[in-house]
């Protein structure tokens, strides 16, 4: 894709954190990432690989180490210690895992949907309240919702309100970081939905991260599987759901129960390396079913696959030229030590 065209790019991004003990932590070791406006991009992966880190560096939360976020064409500079951004990225906003700590207990939700219209645009206080009003409908609230106060709304009712806040501002892109893990399957599934018409009516475009792989399945137009600190392959829903090229990404999809299946779901082996100290070569080496030598010596870059649904991967087994189908590696491998 042009990154030309994109209303959110993420180049080589990194983002470091030092421990108690003042070592260095790659919590981000690398990513890059586009988001379009009308377009849903996924970010998956095992707890700690990362993503709501990539989230909280987007939105200006955490200050990368290396790398930049390009929102609209313009680097996000990292929010000051006083709460303060650059006017050209306060509509550049985030939906975060718990509605409840999100929403300020003693305010009403219409003048906290209000203050994002006073931070992030122009609009006239005049029309502040009509405003409010029409974002809380979008978001299907009651009417008198903009009078009520958090504690009287169901935990799927205030993550609408915080969706109603992000939008006031008018954003090109949504981050929204595990914004239905927190919520009962029945808001989860309705959080989803609502997400998925706003993109389409509003034409933004929304980076999706969760852990909910059936999900992401679902809703969004490509996905991006991360793996301590890097993404390991990117593709459309379809080809990472079915035909996965990276291990990870195959082992990780097929840990989901499905209708049909003949065996009990594969889980993933061994525990996830120490990102304070990652192994050499590939990330995953020490937990990869197809490992070879040159995979603990060398680690693997991001290639384009040259094949007619595109994406792009990081595994020795996917050089150009040599594309490996896993699954009848997978057989070869049983039937030769058989």
């Amino acid at each position: 894709m042009n990154s030309d065209s994109m209303a959110l790019v993420v180049n080589d991004l990194e983002v470091e954190y030092r421990t108690k003990g003042r070592a260095r932590v790659r919590a981000v070791a690398g990513v890059s990432l586009q988001v379009g406006r009308g377009e849903i991009v996924g970010l998956v992966g095992e707890s700690g690989c990362g993503k709501s880190t990539v989230a909280k560096a987007v939105v200006g939360i955490e200050r990368p180490a290396a790398g930049e976020v390009l929102y609209r064409g313009a680097r996000v500079t990292p929010i000051s210690r006083i709460g303060k951004r650059p006017k050209n990225q306060r509509n550049l906003q985030m939906v975060f895992q718990e509605p409840a700590s999100s929403l300020n207990p003693r305010r009403s939700i219409g003048s906290q949907v209000a203050d994002a219209l006073k931070f992030a645009t122009d609009l006239p206080q005049a029309k502040h309240e009509e405003r409010v009003r029409e974002l809380l409908d979008m978001v299907g609230l009651p009417k008198n919702a903009h009078r009520a106060y958090p504690h009287q709304f169901s935990g799927g009712q205030k993550q609408r309100a915080c969706i109603a806040r992000a939008l006031a501002a008018d954003p090109e892109v949504l981050v929204a970081d595990e914004a239905i893990s927190s919520l009962d399957a029945s808001a989860q599934a309705q959080i989803a939905d609502l997400l998925v018409g706003l993109v389409k009516k509003l034409d933004i475009g929304l980076l999706f991260i969760s852990h909910d792989l059936a999900v992401i399945g679902e809703i969004c137009d490509r996905i991006a599987v991360m793996y301590l600190g890097k993404i390991v392959e990117l593709g459309r829903p379809e080809q990472i759901w079915f035909e996965p090229r990276h291990p990870y990404a195959r082992a990780l999809m097929r840990s989901v129960p499905r209708i049909g299946r003949d065996s009990f779901p594969e889980s993933l082996e061994g525990e996830v390396p120490d990102p304070a100290n990652p192994p050499s070569g590939c990330r995953f080496n020490t937990r990869c079913p197809f490992v070879m030598d040159k995979c603990r010596v060398q680690e693997p870059a991001l290639i384009d696959v040259e094949q007619e649904d595109g994406g792009t991967v990081a595994c020795w087994l996917q050089e150009p030229g040599a594309v490996v189908d896993l699954d009848t590696l997978a057989t070869e491998r049983e039937v030769a030590s058989a």
